[in-house]
């Protein structure tokens, strides 16, 4: 009889032990976006567009944020190209961008946005701190340029002037989410073709530890404002301590 009773223990500990496991590597195979949108006032955007995008920006996730502002998405661990979030595209507001959104864990985010996209944020160390790129582009200059004709078989006027003029005082940067300096911050033209084919765009040198702790990553966000129409705008993307 006592092996019996140990039979009919031990059977379901087995058959426990191996849903847990499942369950774990399910887990495992998919990771959670959440977080909120918000103008730069703080007020709350409900029905605002979230789009995972693959390297080709083609959506692979799509939701929306709830009455609260609040979203949630789960997806496969992947590579992805950008986590697209906006509200009123180009009527009030331009997107903002995570880009080269890493997988291996889960993400809150505390999301604005305004007249200001911070376009192609790229961060990598240097010998000293690190460096980071991005271009941004104002909604109000790019609604005062004429980019292409109607019938859009004239090219664009090059160069494509809607990037505001900034300075360290203009921008905030955080680094795992503590606010890091700014040492530098240089003017570059991010070219789409030889010549006066190009945009200007903006490097910024901060100051930042070597991480030393777990993560293969740390997350740097940028929030800029442009003082001369008053958008502003945010932007993420890792920064990998290789």
């Amino acid at each position: 009889m006592w092996n019996l009773k140990h039979l009919i223990v031990c059977v379901p500990l087995f058959l426990i032990s191996n849903v847990l496991a499942c369950s774990s590597i399910q887990s495992n195979n998919s990771f959670v976006i959440k977080g909120t949108l918000s103008d730069f006032n703080g007020n709350r955007l409900s029905n605002g567009e979230v789009r995972l995008v693959d390297k080709n920006f083609k959506d692979v996730v799509v939701t929306k944020t709830d009455t609260e502002g609040a979203f949630q998405l789960k997806a496969a661990r992947a590579q992805y190209n950008a986590l697209y979030v906006c509200k009123d595209y180009k009527e009030k507001n331009l997107e903002f961008w995570y880009w080269n959104i890493p997988s291996d864990r889960d993400h809150v985010l505390d999301i604005k946005i305004h007249g200001l996209e911070l376009y192609g944020v790229r961060a990598w160390r240097t010998f000293a701190g690190a460096k980071i790129f991005f271009r941004p582009m104002s909604l109000k200059k790019s609604r005062s340029i004429e980019l292409v004709n109607q019938d859009r078989n004239r090219p664009a006027k090059w160069p494509i002037n809607i990037a505001p003029k900034l300075d360290a005082k203009s921008l905030k940067i955080t680094v795992a989410g503590r606010e890091v300096p700014i040492w530098n911050l240089e003017r570059v033209k991010d070219q789409a073709g030889p010549g006066e084919q190009y945009l200007d765009a903006y490097i910024a040198h901060i100051g930042v530890e070597k991480d030393t702790g777990p993560n293969r990553w740390l997350e740097v966000c940028l929030e800029a404002h442009d003082p001369e129409t008053n958008e502003k705008g945010m932007a993420c993307a890792p920064l990998y301590d290789l």
